[in-house]
């Protein structure tokens, strides 16, 4: 019984490691001459067909949580739309994540689970701007070989700091929240004093590419916050 349950939980290993790549962390659609609230409005519309209790929402942000049991793994897994305004537009993205994970062997494949909500988000566009739910397909950023843009470039101020320039708005970084002229005081912990303008933009362009973890802590005004960056994690 032993050996069976460990075969079993091989095969599912190797089945989530099989399919991974064809999944998507993020979704994003630009919903064309609409509000944030009008999406947001929608977006709680579709989910109470699939019984998605709201946590949480706000101007720019929806969140539903779901409960997962999956054999001994147990977690709480968040469904997240945001809402970026953009002319007269809204740029949704969609992504989940977890808050715990006890057993994390199943972690990458719960992940990419954003894939079951794709006919709903295209089913939300379809409702707010009249697209062809077959024309509707993911908007996010992404490089030539697939992988998702940083879509980040930052400047050095003369106080050590470095301010962001140039955010693509489909791409992790804007998505994430990070907005032009932020402030970057540091990544992981240390500050850019004796960077240069091109050291700090190779580093955070080397980080992204290895898919190695980077805190960035930024300043808006008199507000501070840690921004995780990772391209093998959701928003």
């Amino acid at each position: 019984m032993r050996k069976l349950l460990l075969a079993v939980i091989f095969t599912l290993l190797l089945v989530s490691c099989a399919f991974a790549e064809r999944r998507d962390f993020v979704y994003v659609v630009t919903i064309k001459n609409t509000t944030s609230q009008q999406v947001a409005n929608a977006v709680i519309e579709e989910m109470a067909k699939l019984e998605l209790p709201v946590t949480q929402t706000s101007a720019d942000q929806t969140i539903f949580v779901t409960k997962s049991t999956f054999l001994f793994d147990k977690s709480t897994m968040y469904t997240i739309f945001n809402y970026l305004p953009v002319n007269n537009n809204i740029i949704l993205s969609v992504t989940e994540s977890m808050d715990t994970v006890q057993w994390t062997i199943f972690q990458n494949s719960m992940r990419v689970q954003i894939n079951w909500l794709i006919p709903s988000i295209r089913n939300i566009k379809n409702k707010l701007d009249g697209t062809n739910i077959k024309d509707i397909k993911n908007e996010v950023a992404r490089t030539k070989d697939g992988v998702m843009e940083l879509g980040l470039t930052v400047e050095k101020n003369s106080d050590g700091t470095a301010s962001v320039k140039n955010l693509n708005p489909y791409a992790y970084a804007r998505l994430r929240g990070i907005k032009s002229n932020d402030i970057i005081v540091s990544i992981n912990g240390k500050p850019f004093k004796e960077q240069s303008n091109e050291d700090i933009n190779t580093t955070i362009e080397n980080n992204w590419k290895n898919g190695d973890n980077m805190i960035l802590v930024i300043r808006r005004g008199d507000v501070v916050n840690s921004i995780p960056i990772n391209k093998n994690n959701g928003l």
